[in-house]
């Protein structure tokens, strides 16, 4: 059977600038920021399952690289030395080209996957803020409508206090 070191495709799955844009949402147009929400958290959720996928990927192509190249160097070091250790056979596979590609690629995904969950967790708190922004302009709102009520109500009050009292006598 015959295995080989290939490197697995890494895909960059998380654009920063991207990402600026669809957190940033204009107060003006609260309704289009609260309805585009759940399809936005949905997408960068999902983003977040890939990288992970991506990252299980990576650690796997990690452990095949490591194991094929820790057979090749065993046996081209142990025909050239049999009393070879195992941290010069360890020295030789972590020096080697491969290796070292196939460690960055799995740091690569590490990162976008540490990323992928921050942006989640970012409409997250976008959400929080959705509504609070909402609730804000809501009692800003009601804040003029109580002032007119107030003012009809105290206007009610000083009519009523101006009108002439009638008693009906009690018989």
């Amino acid at each position: 059977m015959t295995h080989s070191t290939e490197e697995a495709e890494f895909l960059t799955l998380i654009e920063p600038e991207q990402v600026k844009r669809d957190m940033a949402f204009d107060s003006s147009n609260l309704t289009d920021a609260m309805s585009q929400q759940a399809a936005l958290y949905l997408h960068y959720s999902m983003i977040a399952v890939r990288c992970r996928s991506q990252l299980d990927r990576m650690k796997q192509q990690m452990e095949l690289v490591e194991n094929l190249l820790d057979g090749e160097h065993r046996s081209r070091l142990k025909e050239e030395n049999p009393k070879i250790t195992e941290a010069q056979i360890r020295s030789a596979v972590v020096t080697d080209r491969r290796w070292r590609a196939a460690s960055q690629r799995m740091i690569d995904a590490k990162t976008q996957h540490g990323y992928a969950e921050s942006v989640e967790r970012s409409f997250e708190h976008r959400r929080e803020m959705l509504k609070t922004v909402a609730a804000q302009m809501l009692a800003e709102r009601e804040g003029p409508m109580r002032v007119v009520a107030n003012q009809d109500a105290r206007q009610r009050m000083l009519s009523a206090m101006q009108r002439p009292e009638t008693y009906v006598e009690k018989a």
